[in-house]
């Protein structure tokens, strides 16, 4: 009888070893969990030439490598909706789109800066929720296949656009509609105010053209 106590004692105390090193183990996974989403989230923000993205420390963009991490991060769904950008330099050579592929719904700020960009769609593709201000944009827009083009966004979905302007030439050539304008493609909701454009817009190959110089 005390044989087998003694068996039934030792076994237990085996038994809460394996819970206690469980545990443990499971403590270290944890840990290491937060320690890989703290690392994660300090190389995020080192993505852009410095800021946090708050209002009062916002990502700062500077060269055309941020403009393509920019472009990169949106294109793969991070909308970047509360988040802040200031552009810190004039910047050419541009061929990426920010929200080609999706929206941007953050607040962009131009600081009195210009992009100098060559694509199909403008500085942005499509803005949604978001503010884009006292920025311009001069170069070369052209769309062969589309249906929105525009020299700061394609299309502005409630969007606040301000104290931007457009320098660069925007054509897009369709068979049906088109939408195509200075600052802007198309807009729903929102609003535009203070912005002018001097570049050349034009739709062509459309039988249902939607042309203008602020928007189409």
């Amino acid at each position: 009888m005390t044989a087998l106590f003694r068996h039934r004692e030792k076994r237990t105390k085996e038994e809460k070893g394996k819970q206690l090193k469980q545990k443990n183990m499971t403590k270290k996974i944890f840990l290491l969990l937060i320690l890989f989403a703290a690392l994660y989230s300090n190389i995020a923000a080192q993505t852009y030439s410095g800021g946090s993205g708050t209002e009062s420390d916002p990502y700062l963009i500077s060269s055309k490598a941020d403009m393509i991490a920019l472009a990169t991060a949106v294109n793969g769904g991070t909308t970047y909706s509360g988040k802040y950008f200031l552009l810190t330099a004039d910047i050419s050579g541009i061929t990426t789109c920010v929200g080609y592929q999706n929206q941007f719904s953050g607040t962009f700020d131009g600081n009195g800066h210009e992009l100098d960009i060559n694509n199909a769609s403008g500085v942005f593709g499509t803005l949604s929720e978001a503010t884009v201000k006292n920025l311009g944009v001069k170069g070369t827009v052209t769309n062969t296949t589309g249906t929105y083009a525009g020299g700061i966004c394609s299309i502005s979905d409630y969007s606040t656009i301000t104290n931007c302007y457009n320098l660069a030439n925007v054509t897009l050539s369709g068979s049906y509609f088109i939408y195509v304008g200075g600052i802007c493609g198309s807009a729903s909701g929102g609003s535009i105010s203070y912005c002018y454009n001097l570049g050349n817009i034009s739709g062509t190959g459309s039988s249902v053209p939607f042309v203008g110089g602020i928007c189409g």
